[in-house]
């Protein structure tokens, strides 16, 4: 199903050239097929764009968020850790911010604040059924408050 999601991606990124979303995306799809090298230059490009975006509405924490995403996925800790902060400083409530939150500091290696961030992008709206499948948060999935965390629900 990757591999579908790639194509379907990949064609999105034709039609919506700008948007960094639909490139994380496809970058995404990329590294589950194990191609790293284009996952990394998707989620390059979709830095790239998010930030213009910023060029516009700077205050936008879901855009911030996912520019910390992808920076912890190209492993840039020290810039996902500085932008996930901010984007929780323009909006600690968010369920999607607060769960960004989670993802990069469980790909950055810190999972007690990740669990931390994933308890209350739950307790906030985010899916427990999502997060319990996320590849993204697999360091964790072996961890009791984790289990306890998406289960639940």
């Amino acid at each position: 199903r990757y591999e579908e999601a790639r194509v379907s991606f990949q064609q999105a990124a034709v039609a919506l050239p700008n948007d960094g979303l639909v490139r994380g995306n496809l970058g995404d799809a990329l590294a589950r097929l194990n191609r790293d090298d284009e996952a990394r230059q998707a989620w390059r490009e979709a830095v790239r764009l998010d930030r213009q975006a910023l060029n516009v509405n700077p205050n936008d924490p879901n855009t911030l968020a996912r520019v910390a995403l992808r920076e912890a996925k190209l492993g840039d800790r020290a810039a996902a850790e500085s932008d996930i902060a901010r984007a929780l400083s323009l909006n600690a409530t968010d369920a999607e911010v607060l769960y960004y939150a989670a993802v990069v500091r469980a790909l950055g290696g810190d999972g007690e604040r990740a669990l931390t961030s994933l308890d209350q992008a739950l307790r906030n709206g985010y899916s427990a059924a999502i997060a319990a499948r996320d590849e993204d948060l697999s360091s964790l999935r072996n961890l009791p408050r984790f289990r306890q965390l998406v289960g639940a629900r």
